[in-house]
Protein backbone atom coordinates (compact mmCIF):
# COMPACT_ATOMS: atom_id res chain seq x y z
CA UNK A 1 0.00 0.00 0.00
CA UNK A 2 1.76 3.29 -1.01
CA UNK A 3 2.57 6.07 1.74
CA UNK A 4 0.96 8.33 -0.16
CA UNK A 5 -3.15 8.07 -0.48
CA UNK A 6 -3.28 11.18 -2.96
CA UNK A 7 -1.27 8.67 -5.94
CA UNK A 8 -4.98 7.10 -6.19
CA UNK A 9 -5.86 4.27 -8.94
CA UNK A 10 -7.38 6.09 -12.01
CA UNK A 11 -11.18 7.03 -12.33
CA UNK A 12 -12.93 4.16 -13.95
CA UNK A 13 -12.63 4.52 -17.72
CA UNK A 14 -9.39 5.51 -17.75
CA UNK A 15 -7.72 2.19 -17.80
CA UNK A 16 -4.00 2.21 -19.92
CA UNK A 17 -3.65 6.22 -19.17
CA UNK A 18 -1.45 8.72 -17.10
CA UNK A 19 -1.81 8.46 -13.37
CA UNK A 20 -2.86 11.67 -11.76
CA UNK A 21 -0.12 11.97 -9.88
CA UNK A 22 3.55 10.11 -10.05
CA UNK A 23 5.31 8.77 -6.76
CA UNK A 24 7.88 10.91 -5.01
CA UNK A 25 11.35 10.59 -6.56
CA UNK A 26 13.03 10.15 -3.18
CA UNK A 27 12.21 7.14 -0.62
CA UNK A 28 11.28 8.27 2.76
CA UNK A 29 14.93 9.37 5.02
CA UNK A 30 16.01 7.40 8.04
CA UNK A 31 15.27 9.07 11.29
CA UNK A 32 17.69 11.76 12.45
CA UNK A 33 19.94 10.52 14.88
CA UNK A 34 21.42 12.89 17.93
CA UNK A 35 25.60 12.07 18.04
CA UNK A 36 27.49 12.42 21.18
CA UNK A 37 29.09 15.66 20.89
CA UNK A 38 32.91 14.71 22.15
CA UNK A 39 32.38 11.55 19.54
CA UNK A 40 31.59 13.69 16.57
CA UNK A 41 34.13 16.24 17.92
CA UNK A 42 37.40 13.73 17.76
CA UNK A 43 35.66 11.35 15.05
CA UNK A 44 33.91 13.32 12.41
CA UNK A 45 37.40 12.94 10.31
CA UNK A 46 36.72 9.16 10.41
CA UNK A 47 33.50 8.45 9.67
CA UNK A 48 32.00 11.64 7.58
CA UNK A 49 29.32 9.39 5.70
CA UNK A 50 28.05 8.01 8.91
CA UNK A 51 28.01 10.74 11.00
CA UNK A 52 27.65 13.69 8.53
CA UNK A 53 24.35 13.13 7.68
CA UNK A 54 23.11 13.38 11.11
CA UNK A 55 24.94 16.21 12.48
CA UNK A 56 23.84 18.44 9.20
CA UNK A 57 20.34 18.28 10.85
CA UNK A 58 21.19 18.84 13.88
CA UNK A 59 21.74 22.31 15.90
CA UNK A 60 23.70 25.04 14.61
CA UNK A 61 25.40 26.45 17.99
CA UNK A 62 26.49 22.54 18.58
CA UNK A 63 28.51 23.04 14.89
CA UNK A 64 29.64 26.56 16.21
CA UNK A 65 30.64 24.98 19.17
CA UNK A 66 32.62 22.17 17.84
CA UNK A 67 34.43 24.27 15.26
CA UNK A 68 35.54 26.85 17.99
CA UNK A 69 36.92 24.62 20.49
CA UNK A 70 38.28 22.60 17.45
CA UNK A 71 40.32 25.54 16.38
CA UNK A 72 41.62 26.11 20.56
CA UNK A 73 42.23 22.66 20.71
CA UNK A 74 44.52 22.83 17.01
CA UNK A 75 46.34 26.11 18.68
CA UNK A 76 46.90 25.11 22.17
CA UNK A 77 48.70 21.42 20.56
CA UNK A 78 51.05 23.39 18.87
CA UNK A 79 51.69 26.03 21.55
CA UNK A 80 52.09 23.57 24.20
CA UNK A 81 54.50 21.62 22.08
CA UNK A 82 56.34 25.45 21.39
CA UNK A 83 56.66 26.12 24.77
CA UNK A 84 57.97 22.27 25.53
CA UNK A 85 60.63 23.40 23.27
CA UNK A 86 61.86 26.66 24.86
CA UNK A 87 61.34 25.18 28.48
CA UNK A 88 63.48 21.93 27.19
CA UNK A 89 66.52 24.70 27.00
CA UNK A 90 69.41 24.88 29.09
CA UNK A 91 69.24 28.73 29.58
CA UNK A 92 65.40 29.18 29.25
CA UNK A 93 63.89 31.43 32.08
CA UNK A 94 60.86 33.18 32.06
CA UNK A 95 63.37 36.52 32.23
CA UNK A 96 63.37 35.70 28.83
CA UNK A 97 60.01 35.89 27.97
CA UNK A 98 59.45 38.82 29.43
CA UNK A 99 62.15 40.25 27.42
CA UNK A 100 61.17 38.85 24.22
CA UNK A 101 57.48 39.93 24.87
CA UNK A 102 59.43 43.90 25.75
CA UNK A 103 61.26 43.21 22.45
CA UNK A 104 58.02 42.36 20.15
CA UNK A 105 56.08 45.14 21.57
CA UNK A 106 58.71 47.96 21.39
CA UNK A 107 59.35 46.27 17.32
CA UNK A 108 55.54 46.65 16.49
CA UNK A 109 55.74 50.46 17.79
CA UNK A 110 58.55 51.14 16.39
CA UNK A 111 57.07 49.60 12.69
CA UNK A 112 53.81 51.61 13.19
CA UNK A 113 55.22 55.32 13.80
CA UNK A 114 57.82 54.64 10.90
CA UNK A 115 55.15 53.44 8.28
CA UNK A 116 52.00 55.41 6.82
CA UNK A 117 50.44 52.43 6.50
CA UNK A 118 50.62 51.14 9.97
CA UNK A 119 46.65 50.09 10.10
CA UNK A 120 46.65 47.41 7.78
CA UNK A 121 48.65 44.91 10.15
CA UNK A 122 45.96 45.65 12.93
CA UNK A 123 43.27 45.35 10.82
CA UNK A 124 44.47 42.15 9.28
CA UNK A 125 44.85 41.36 12.97
CA UNK A 126 41.15 42.06 13.92
CA UNK A 127 39.82 41.17 10.83
CA UNK A 128 41.37 37.56 10.61
CA UNK A 129 38.01 36.15 12.55
CA UNK A 130 35.44 37.65 10.46
CA UNK A 131 37.18 36.96 7.29
CA UNK A 132 37.48 33.56 8.46
CA UNK A 133 34.10 32.67 8.89
CA UNK A 134 33.00 34.56 5.76
CA UNK A 135 35.23 32.33 3.82
CA UNK A 136 33.24 29.52 5.38
CA UNK A 137 30.24 30.55 4.67
CA UNK A 138 30.83 30.95 1.06
CA UNK A 139 32.44 27.73 1.32
CA UNK A 140 29.40 26.66 2.22
CA UNK A 141 27.33 27.64 -0.29
CA UNK A 142 29.38 27.16 -2.81
CA UNK A 143 29.40 23.13 -1.69
CA UNK A 144 25.75 22.56 -1.57
CA UNK A 145 25.56 21.03 -4.69
CA UNK A 146 27.40 18.43 -3.03
CA UNK A 147 24.73 18.23 -0.10
CA UNK A 148 21.76 18.05 -2.05
CA UNK A 149 19.50 14.99 -0.42
CA UNK A 150 16.06 16.21 -1.80
CA UNK A 151 15.09 18.72 0.53
CA UNK A 152 14.41 22.52 0.11
CA UNK A 153 17.17 25.15 -1.25
CA UNK A 154 16.80 26.78 2.60
CA UNK A 155 17.34 23.28 4.25
CA UNK A 156 20.57 22.49 1.53
CA UNK A 157 22.54 25.59 2.91
CA UNK A 158 21.81 25.23 6.19
CA UNK A 159 22.72 21.89 6.55
CA UNK A 160 25.90 22.81 4.21
CA UNK A 161 26.43 25.68 6.55
CA UNK A 162 26.68 23.14 9.75
CA UNK A 163 28.91 20.20 7.56
CA UNK A 164 31.07 22.74 6.68
CA UNK A 165 31.59 23.72 10.61
CA UNK A 166 31.94 20.44 11.54
CA UNK A 167 34.41 20.17 8.98
CA UNK A 168 37.01 22.28 10.49
CA UNK A 169 37.02 19.57 13.50
CA UNK A 170 39.89 17.94 11.00
CA UNK A 171 42.54 20.80 12.40
CA UNK A 172 42.69 18.83 16.22
CA UNK A 173 44.36 15.40 14.49
CA UNK A 174 46.44 18.16 11.90
CA UNK A 175 48.24 19.42 14.80
CA UNK A 176 48.81 16.25 16.64
CA UNK A 177 50.58 15.31 13.52
CA UNK A 178 52.53 18.73 13.23
CA UNK A 179 53.58 18.18 16.57
CA UNK A 180 55.02 14.64 16.04
CA UNK A 181 56.61 15.76 12.85
CA UNK A 182 58.08 18.43 14.58
CA UNK A 183 59.67 15.86 17.61
CA UNK A 184 61.65 13.98 14.55
CA UNK A 185 63.12 17.38 13.35
CA UNK A 186 62.60 16.41 9.92
CA UNK A 187 65.97 14.64 9.99
CA UNK A 188 65.97 11.22 10.34
CA UNK A 189 69.18 9.18 11.08
CA UNK A 190 67.97 5.69 11.77
CA UNK A 191 65.92 2.99 10.03
CA UNK A 192 63.13 3.18 13.07
CA UNK A 193 62.91 7.25 12.67
CA UNK A 194 62.69 6.70 8.88
CA UNK A 195 60.14 4.69 8.71
CA UNK A 196 57.83 6.53 11.63
CA UNK A 197 58.12 9.61 9.23
CA UNK A 198 56.93 8.29 6.43
CA UNK A 199 53.91 6.70 8.01
CA UNK A 200 53.00 10.42 9.64
CA UNK A 201 53.96 11.87 6.37
CA UNK A 202 51.67 9.07 4.91
CA UNK A 203 49.10 10.29 7.88
CA UNK A 204 48.82 13.97 7.21
CA UNK A 205 48.15 12.77 3.47
CA UNK A 206 45.39 11.04 4.59
CA UNK A 207 44.31 13.88 6.90
CA UNK A 208 43.95 15.82 4.17
CA UNK A 209 42.11 13.75 2.10
CA UNK A 210 39.51 13.07 5.09
CA UNK A 211 38.86 16.55 4.58
CA UNK A 212 37.89 16.50 1.42
CA UNK A 213 36.00 13.76 2.11
CA UNK A 214 34.25 15.42 5.00
CA UNK A 215 33.20 18.55 2.69
CA UNK A 216 32.01 16.34 -0.13
CA UNK A 217 30.34 13.20 1.81
CA UNK A 218 29.50 14.86 5.34
CA UNK A 219 26.10 15.85 3.82
CA UNK A 220 25.52 13.86 0.86
CA UNK A 221 22.40 12.40 2.07
CA UNK A 222 19.54 13.51 4.13
CA UNK A 223 18.33 12.48 7.20
CA UNK A 224 15.20 13.17 9.31
CA UNK A 225 11.46 14.27 8.55
CA UNK A 226 10.92 13.95 4.58
CA UNK A 227 10.30 17.81 3.59
CA UNK A 228 11.04 18.88 0.38
CA UNK A 229 10.29 18.75 -3.25
CA UNK A 230 11.55 14.60 -4.00
CA UNK A 231 9.62 13.55 -1.09
CA UNK A 232 6.42 15.13 -2.62
CA UNK A 233 4.16 13.23 -5.59
CA UNK A 234 4.12 15.35 -8.45
CA UNK A 235 2.21 16.20 -11.46
CA UNK A 236 3.36 13.93 -14.98
CA UNK A 237 4.06 16.49 -16.97
CA UNK A 238 5.97 16.21 -21.06
CA UNK A 239 9.27 15.53 -20.78
CA UNK A 240 9.53 17.70 -23.76
CA UNK A 241 7.63 20.77 -23.24
CA UNK A 242 6.35 20.72 -20.11
CA UNK A 243 2.44 19.88 -20.87
CA UNK A 244 0.38 18.18 -18.41
CA UNK A 245 -0.46 14.47 -19.36
CA UNK A 246 -2.29 13.43 -16.50
CA UNK A 247 -5.31 11.19 -17.84
CA UNK A 248 -3.75 11.30 -21.35
CA UNK A 249 -4.18 7.71 -22.92
CA UNK A 250 -0.42 6.13 -23.15
CA UNK A 251 -0.40 5.83 -26.91
CA UNK A 252 -1.22 9.29 -27.47
CA UNK A 253 1.30 12.19 -28.52
CA UNK A 254 1.89 15.37 -26.55
CA UNK A 255 -0.81 17.60 -28.47
CA UNK A 256 1.92 20.69 -28.23
CA UNK A 257 5.03 18.88 -28.91
CA UNK A 258 4.04 15.55 -30.07
CA UNK A 259 6.63 13.47 -27.62
CA UNK A 260 4.73 9.86 -27.63
CA UNK A 261 3.40 10.02 -23.98
CA UNK A 262 4.83 6.76 -22.87
CA UNK A 263 8.40 8.28 -23.62
CA UNK A 264 7.80 11.20 -20.88
CA UNK A 265 7.10 8.73 -17.81
CA UNK A 266 9.88 6.50 -15.95
CA UNK A 267 10.95 3.62 -18.49
CA UNK A 268 10.45 5.60 -21.18
CA UNK A 269 13.43 7.44 -22.90
CA UNK A 270 15.25 8.06 -19.79
CA UNK A 271 16.80 5.05 -18.94
CA UNK A 272 20.52 4.18 -16.94
CA UNK A 273 23.91 4.20 -19.03
CA UNK A 274 26.02 1.23 -20.02
CA UNK A 275 28.11 2.93 -17.00
CA UNK A 276 26.24 3.05 -14.47
CA UNK A 277 25.22 -1.00 -14.95
CA UNK A 278 28.65 -1.82 -14.98
CA UNK A 279 30.28 1.39 -12.99
CA UNK A 280 32.04 -1.09 -9.98
CA UNK A 281 33.60 -3.91 -12.55
CA UNK A 282 36.52 -3.91 -14.58
CA UNK A 283 34.08 -3.26 -18.16
CA UNK A 284 32.78 -0.17 -16.00
CA UNK A 285 36.39 2.06 -16.82
CA UNK A 286 35.95 1.63 -20.70
CA UNK A 287 32.22 2.62 -20.27
CA UNK A 288 33.27 5.57 -18.21
CA UNK A 289 35.95 6.23 -21.24
CA UNK A 290 33.30 6.15 -23.93
CA UNK A 291 31.21 8.16 -22.36
CA UNK A 292 33.10 10.95 -22.28
CA UNK A 293 32.46 11.10 -25.93
CA UNK A 294 29.28 10.20 -26.06
CA UNK A 295 28.66 13.33 -23.76
CA UNK A 296 30.99 15.40 -25.79
CA UNK A 297 29.84 14.71 -29.06
CA UNK A 298 25.94 14.03 -28.50
CA UNK A 299 23.81 17.26 -27.15
CA UNK A 300 20.79 15.03 -26.68
CA UNK A 301 22.45 13.11 -23.84
CA UNK A 302 20.83 14.43 -21.45
CA UNK A 303 17.33 13.90 -22.14
CA UNK A 304 18.14 10.06 -22.41
CA UNK A 305 19.31 10.13 -18.58
CA UNK A 306 17.31 9.11 -15.22
CA UNK A 307 17.45 12.59 -13.10
CA UNK A 308 15.54 12.25 -10.29
CA UNK A 309 17.47 8.89 -9.14
CA UNK A 310 21.26 7.99 -9.54
CA UNK A 311 22.98 10.31 -7.31
CA UNK A 312 26.02 8.03 -6.05
CA UNK A 313 26.57 6.93 -9.71
CA UNK A 314 26.94 10.77 -11.01
CA UNK A 315 28.96 11.23 -7.85
CA UNK A 316 31.37 8.05 -9.02
CA UNK A 317 31.30 9.33 -12.43
CA UNK A 318 32.74 12.46 -11.47
CA UNK A 319 34.92 11.34 -9.68
CA UNK A 320 36.02 8.98 -12.47
CA UNK A 321 36.39 11.58 -14.96
CA UNK A 322 38.38 14.11 -12.41
CA UNK A 323 40.58 11.24 -12.47
CA UNK A 324 41.06 10.73 -16.18
CA UNK A 325 41.19 14.90 -16.70
CA UNK A 326 44.39 14.42 -13.83
CA UNK A 327 45.95 11.72 -15.73
CA UNK A 328 45.96 13.41 -19.12
CA UNK A 329 46.72 16.73 -17.41
CA UNK A 330 50.24 15.48 -15.65
CA UNK A 331 50.94 12.55 -18.32
CA UNK A 332 51.08 15.73 -21.33
CA UNK A 333 53.93 17.14 -19.50
CA UNK A 334 55.73 14.07 -18.68
CA UNK A 335 55.20 13.59 -22.56
CA UNK A 336 56.71 16.92 -23.74
CA UNK A 337 59.62 16.84 -21.26
CA UNK A 338 60.17 13.79 -23.11
CA UNK A 339 60.35 15.38 -25.95
CA UNK A 340 62.30 17.92 -24.81
CA UNK A 341 65.04 16.02 -23.55
CA UNK A 342 65.56 14.22 -26.97
CA UNK A 343 65.83 17.17 -28.75
CA UNK A 344 69.42 18.61 -29.03
CA UNK A 345 70.11 21.52 -26.55
CA UNK A 346 66.42 21.06 -25.08
CA UNK A 347 65.43 21.48 -21.37
CA UNK A 348 62.41 20.58 -19.46
CA UNK A 349 63.30 22.00 -16.02
CA UNK A 350 60.05 23.83 -14.76
CA UNK A 351 57.63 21.84 -17.88
CA UNK A 352 55.39 20.03 -15.24
CA UNK A 353 54.86 23.30 -12.79
CA UNK A 354 54.37 25.35 -15.87
CA UNK A 355 51.58 23.41 -17.21
CA UNK A 356 50.26 20.91 -14.99
CA UNK A 357 49.88 23.08 -11.73
CA UNK A 358 47.80 25.94 -13.10
CA UNK A 359 45.74 23.34 -15.22
CA UNK A 360 45.05 21.25 -12.26
CA UNK A 361 43.71 24.15 -10.40
CA UNK A 362 41.65 25.62 -12.96
CA UNK A 363 39.72 23.05 -13.27
CA UNK A 364 39.23 22.28 -9.50
CA UNK A 365 38.18 26.09 -8.93
CA UNK A 366 36.07 25.98 -12.02
CA UNK A 367 34.38 22.84 -11.68
CA UNK A 368 34.08 23.94 -8.22
CA UNK A 369 32.67 27.66 -8.68
CA UNK A 370 30.03 26.50 -11.29
CA UNK A 371 28.04 23.98 -9.71
CA UNK A 372 26.70 26.62 -7.18
CA UNK A 373 25.61 29.28 -9.63
CA UNK A 374 24.35 26.68 -12.09
CA UNK A 375 21.84 24.66 -9.87
CA UNK A 376 20.97 28.35 -8.41
CA UNK A 377 19.62 29.61 -12.19
CA UNK A 378 17.90 25.77 -12.58
CA UNK A 379 16.04 26.79 -9.43
CA UNK A 380 15.03 30.31 -11.01
CA UNK A 381 14.84 30.49 -13.73
CA UNK A 382 13.75 26.79 -14.78
CA UNK A 383 11.50 25.90 -11.53
CA UNK A 384 14.36 22.84 -10.62
CA UNK A 385 13.49 23.02 -7.02
CA UNK A 386 15.37 19.93 -6.36
CA UNK A 387 18.93 20.70 -6.16
CA UNK A 388 19.77 16.84 -6.94
CA UNK A 389 18.59 17.19 -10.63
CA UNK A 390 20.72 20.38 -11.18
CA UNK A 391 23.70 18.85 -9.66
CA UNK A 392 23.64 15.27 -11.26
CA UNK A 393 23.22 17.61 -14.66
CA UNK A 394 26.95 19.23 -13.69
CA UNK A 395 28.71 15.80 -12.82
CA UNK A 396 27.65 14.32 -15.83
CA UNK A 397 28.55 17.58 -17.82
CA UNK A 398 31.93 17.38 -16.86
CA UNK A 399 33.18 15.51 -19.82
CA UNK A 400 32.14 19.08 -21.27
CA UNK A 401 35.72 20.77 -19.95
CA UNK A 402 37.68 18.27 -22.13
CA UNK A 403 38.03 20.89 -24.97
CA UNK A 404 38.82 23.59 -22.70
CA UNK A 405 41.88 21.33 -21.04
CA UNK A 406 43.05 20.71 -24.46
CA UNK A 407 43.30 23.79 -25.33
CA UNK A 408 44.43 25.43 -22.49
CA UNK A 409 47.54 22.37 -22.49
CA UNK A 410 48.25 23.47 -25.95
CA UNK A 411 48.10 27.40 -25.23
CA UNK A 412 51.21 26.72 -22.72
CA UNK A 413 53.12 23.97 -24.17
CA UNK A 414 53.01 26.58 -27.51
CA UNK A 415 54.41 29.25 -25.38
CA UNK A 416 56.43 27.03 -23.56
CA UNK A 417 58.23 25.35 -26.67
CA UNK A 418 58.57 28.77 -28.69
CA UNK A 419 60.19 30.58 -25.88
CA UNK A 420 63.30 28.11 -25.33
CA UNK A 421 66.50 29.53 -26.60
CA UNK A 422 67.43 27.96 -30.39
CA UNK A 423 63.94 26.78 -31.00
CA UNK A 424 62.67 27.73 -34.37
CA UNK A 425 60.08 30.07 -33.13
CA UNK A 426 63.02 32.20 -31.11
CA UNK A 427 65.94 34.37 -32.23
CA UNK A 428 69.00 34.50 -30.48
CA UNK A 429 69.62 38.12 -31.36
CA UNK A 430 66.36 39.36 -30.30
CA UNK A 431 62.24 38.92 -32.23
CA UNK A 432 62.27 40.08 -35.58
CA UNK A 433 58.95 42.51 -36.75
CA UNK A 434 57.64 38.90 -38.66
CA UNK A 435 58.21 36.69 -35.24
CA UNK A 436 56.50 39.58 -33.25
CA UNK A 437 53.67 39.33 -36.05
CA UNK A 438 53.75 35.82 -35.77
CA UNK A 439 53.18 35.90 -31.97
CA UNK A 440 50.73 38.39 -32.23
CA UNK A 441 48.68 35.87 -34.25
CA UNK A 442 49.17 32.46 -31.94
CA UNK A 443 48.46 35.01 -28.97
CA UNK A 444 45.13 36.25 -30.04
CA UNK A 445 44.24 32.13 -31.52
CA UNK A 446 45.09 31.62 -28.01
CA UNK A 447 42.66 33.32 -26.69
CA UNK A 448 39.89 32.96 -29.03
CA UNK A 449 40.17 29.22 -28.96
CA UNK A 450 39.86 29.29 -25.10
CA UNK A 451 36.93 31.57 -24.92
CA UNK A 452 34.89 29.48 -27.41
CA UNK A 453 35.85 26.16 -25.50
CA UNK A 454 34.90 28.16 -22.58
CA UNK A 455 31.69 29.31 -24.32
CA UNK A 456 31.31 25.55 -25.54
CA UNK A 457 31.28 24.68 -21.90
CA UNK A 458 28.54 26.98 -20.75
CA UNK A 459 25.84 27.00 -23.78
CA UNK A 460 25.98 23.11 -23.39
CA UNK A 461 25.40 23.04 -19.83
CA UNK A 462 22.59 25.49 -19.96
CA UNK A 463 21.13 23.12 -23.12
CA UNK A 464 21.52 20.55 -20.12
CA UNK A 465 19.56 21.78 -17.92
CA UNK A 466 16.75 23.08 -20.12
CA UNK A 467 16.73 19.23 -21.39
CA UNK A 468 15.73 17.47 -17.24
CA UNK A 469 13.74 20.82 -16.27
CA UNK A 470 10.65 18.82 -17.37
CA UNK A 471 11.45 15.13 -16.81
CA UNK A 472 9.28 12.85 -14.40
CA UNK A 473 12.57 9.99 -14.60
Amino acid sequence: MSKHPNIAALPKGFSGCVAPLLPPTAPVPEPAKRVNFFKALFFFWLFPKQLGPHLAVGSLWRALLAHVLALFLATGIVGIQTLHEWVLRESFTLHMVRVGLADAVLEQAAMSASVSWNWVPALGAFAAVPLLEIALLLLATVSMPWCAGGDRASSVWKRSVKNVYWSTTFVVPVAVVVVFLKYLDLNPRGRFEIILLLGFLGMFSLLVMSAVRMLVSGAHRYVGEPDGPAFAPREPTCDQCGYAIVHLPMENRCPECGLPVRESLPGGRRSPTRWQEHEFRLKGFAELLRLQLVIVRQPDFFQRIPVHAGMASARHFWWGTFLVMMFVILAVPVFVSVVALMAEGGDASGIHALIAIPCVLLLCVMQALIMFPVCLWAQLGCGLRDYRVSAIVCYYATPLMWPLIFVVLTTVIVFYVGGQQGSFLFDLDGPSDTQLWFWGVIVAVCVASIVLALMFWLRRLVGAIHAVRYANA
